[in-house]
């Protein structure tokens, strides 16, 4: 998607005063485009009132890049389990939770807060 499309299509649901969710890029994994954050900190500007919302795999998910999706505005950002084996054990989390968590931990530490209507998930 072109910048123009997609800033196209933010300005018309802002002049419709948008307030579902918004979720770019779904058909792919978000983080491979550089452009992600852009696209965040656009939407929410346009439509400060929407729920932006991400779903990712989470193989690219660096700590940084998590501060800066939640400071560009993001609600969400789920990370999908796709590993193949994952229904035969369904107990056993990814690798990249234990990371996710980690994240988090640290994030906390430096008290660098979530705003209450942000949240982290992990979906499998």
């Amino acid at each position: 998607m072109t910048d123009d499309l997609f800033k196209k299509i933010i300005d018309d649901l802002a002049t419709l005063q948008f307030t579902g969710r918004i979720a770019p890029l779904t058909n792919n994994e978000p983080l491979l485009d550089d452009r992600i954050v852009g696209f965040i900190a656009y939407a929410r500007k346009r439509c400060p009132l929407s729920f932006l919302d991400l779903t990712t795999n989470g193989t690219l998910l660096t700590e940084e890049l998590l501060q800066e999706l939640f400071a560009a505005g993001l609600d969400r950002l789920t990370i999908n389990d796709y590993r193949k084996d994952r229904h035969k054990h369904p107990f056993r989390p990814s690798p990249r939770l234990h990371r996710i968590v980690e994240f988090a931990k640290k994030m906390f530490q430096r008290k660098i807060y979530l705003i209450p209507r942000s949240s982290l998930g992990y979906l499998s």
